[in-house]
C-alpha cells in the first residue's frame, strides 16, 4: 500500500489512496450477500463441530457461534431477497 504512495507524486495521494481503500473496504463489509455467505460459511463450520460433539453434552463456543450463524443469516436474508427481486425486475423488464 506504502509502495503506491511512493510511486506516485504528490502532497496528498497518500490520503487518497488510503481513503479510496477505506470506501472500497466499507461497500465490501456492508453488502448484504457477503454478510449472508459469512453467515452460511460460520453455520456450515460450526454445524459441522457441534455434529462432531453430539455424543458429549457439554456446551461449548461452537454451540455459540451456531446461534450467531443463523441469526446472522436471518439479519442478512430480507437484504439479500429484496436484492434478487430487483435484479429479477430489471431481467424482465429488460
Amino acid at each position: 500500500m506504502w509502495q503506491i504512495c511512493r510511486l506516485k507524486r504528490g502532497p496528498y495521494t497518500c490520503y487518497v489512496v488510503l481513503i479510496r481503500f477505506s470506501i472500497i473496504l466499507n461497500r465490501f463489509i456492508k453488502n448484504p450477500f457477503t454478510n449472508f455467505l459469512s453467515g452460511i460459511i460460520l453455520l456450515l463450520s460450526s454445524g459441522y463441530e457441534v455434529w462432531n460433539t453430539i455424543e458429549e453434552f457439554t456446551v461449548g463456543a461452537h454451540h455459540g457461534n451456531l446461534l450467531f450463524s443463523i441469526v446472522h443469516i436471518l439479519k442478512s436474508l430480507p437484504e439479500v431477497l429484496q436484492g434478487t427481486k430487483e435484479i429479477n425486475v430489471a431481467v424482465k423488464s429488460a
